[in-house]
């Protein structure tokens, strides 16, 4: 049986369930984009890659970010229009079991991939997108990835409610929600505004604050904003890891590529959100290449 390799994310964890309960699958293996991208780990050959780029070594492969199009796996499924991997996922294996079992959790992972969210739903988190908050909790790796196996099995056998109640998931919600009241008193000591772009710099934020949670607070504090750039220490000593995003807010919404300023610096992602990593001593003279060239966007 091949093993599953997935992202580390709620639509990877998404992912993981879907294809586990589609495919007989040895294991369930996470990465993140660049562990790929940058050959940093071995894919046996006949793998299952879900939500992460394109492998030769793939099988299987299910994507949906617009920088892995022209890819092609022996079996699988790419779709850039879709809001997930997940419901790329679902769509290929055209099961009505899956389809009736987890439908919700599917538009849920569409809305949180995608960022469709209300003010009100970035003010208090509820439902799938609180449940989402768990995987933010600053585990050790080896407790992260064991917790992200046990919640995707948790998933299959449970209702939201049943989850959002489990001890294992409570906790971990419970802590992001309070660093995420923390950091929120906090996140303007660490964000300035560059023209039409909020830029967080988090290379010299605490610790603590390392998770999610404060994704998209910044949007609310700087609704002019049509981007915003979070740069912090890599995981890679030695690198700064970039994220950007676009307000998911602002009314002219869609008009921006933020995957193709990635790509031109060896990441990937979508138009509306996208990441990349640089060497640490390159790190503030991109940073304001990136500023003038998302400030330059015609939005009108």
């Amino acid at each position: 049986m091949p093993a599953l390799y997935t992202h580390t994310d709620f639509d990877g964890v998404v992912s993981a369930v879907l294809v586990t309960s589609g495919d007989d699958v040895s294991e369930v293996r996470f990465a993140e984009p660049d562990d790929i991208q940058q050959k940093r780990i071995d894919i046996p050959k006949g793998s299952i890659i879900a939500d992460l780029p394109f492998h030769h070594n793939a099988g299987k492969w299910f994507d949906h970010h617009a920088s892995s199009a022209g890819a092609k796996a022996p079996d699988g499924k790419f779709d850039p229009h879709a809001k997930s991997a997940g419901r790329v996922i679902l769509d290929y294996y055209e099961n009505p079991y899956l389809n009736k079992k987890f439908g919700d959790l599917v538009d849920a992972c569409d809305k949180i991939d995608s960022a469709s969210f209300t003010e009100d739903d970035i003010r208090s988190p509820s439902g799938y997108y609180l449940l989402s908050f768990a995987l933010d909790a600053d585990d050790t790796a080896s407790d992260a990835m064991n917790f992200r196996r046990w919640l995707i099995e948790a998933i299959k056998k449970n209702s939201l409610e049943q989850l959002l109640a489990m001890p294992e998931v409570k906790t971990r919600v419970e802590k992001v929600m309070a660093r995420r009241e923390r950091m929120a008193a906090e996140l303007e000591r660490f964000t300035t505004v560059h023209g039409r772009v909020c830029v967080i710099d988090g290379r010299e934020l605490p610790a603590e604050f390392a998770g999610g949670g404060t994704k998209f607070l910044s949007y609310l504090l700087h609704p002019q904003c049509i981007a915003s750039i979070k740069i912090r220490k890599g995981r890679l000593e030695g690198n700064t890891d970039f994220s950007m995003g676009e307000n998911i807010f602002y009314p002219e919404r869609g008009k921006l590529d933020l995957g193709a300023i990635a790509r031109r610096h060896g990441g990937g992602g979508h138009r509306a959100a996208a990441g990349f990593r640089v060497a640490e001593a390159l790190a503030d003279s991109i940073l304001e290449a990136v500023v003038a060239e998302i400030n330059a966007f015609p939005t009108g």
